[in-house]
């Protein structure tokens, strides 16, 4: 009947095609379906090599990059964002002497803009107290919005490299700051 003719035909123009796409040397996956896993697996490693290319041309900071390289290369991404704030937060205890606060306290009282511990410029005009007191809430919102959330809760989930990247380069920058800080 006219559908099994048809299914033949179909059958041996794709038969062709295959044939003729082996010819020229090239498997598209719609002929070559299995070649598919291979395909997928090979996406995936050059995926996870342009991450990795990606993550060491951002230049991080050596103690950001310590912490979260292989956790970023092993897709371990959101224990990578964590170790890389609390990293920041260690940093920010160290070179400040305080010990007995923690997270967003620990940013508030450091880095407060009318008697820090931390200073991140000389405190002079304006400019240089309003940049203090917009680091010290972003200092303060990392701790609460970025490395606490990491840190009590088990279920997020984070896939996208890009977005991965961009917190760790804002944790570098934050460590970067710290550097340059005085006492």
């Amino acid at each position: 009947d006219a559908y099994r003719k048809l299914r033949r035909e179909l059958e041996f123009d794709r038969a062709g095609l295959r044939a003729y796409a082996e010819n020229i040397g090239q498997r598209p996956l719609f002929l070559f379906p299995e070649d598919r896993q291979s395909e997928q697996k090979n996406s995936t490693i050059n995926t996870l090599k342009n991450n990795l290319e990606l993550f060491d041309a951002l230049l991080l900071h050596p103690k950001i990059t310590k912490v979260s390289r292989k956790l970023f290369a092993d897709s371990h991404c959101d224990h990578a964002i964590f170790e890389a704030f609390k990293a920041v937060n260690n940093a920010v205890k160290k070179k400040s002497g305080i010990k007995d606060k923690d997270g967003q306290a620990l940013m508030g009282f450091v880095f407060n803009e009318k008697s820090p511990v931390l200073k991140l410029n000389s405190l002079e005009t304006r400019s240089d107290k309003d940049e203090q007191e917009g680091f010290k809430l972003l200092y303060m919102g990392a701790m609460t919005g970025i490395r606490n959330p990491r840190a009590h809760d088990e279920h997020i989930v984070q896939t996208d490299p890009s977005l991965i990247l961009k917190y760790l380069a804002f944790a570098s920058l934050l460590m970067e700051r710290i550097d340059k800080s005085t006492r």
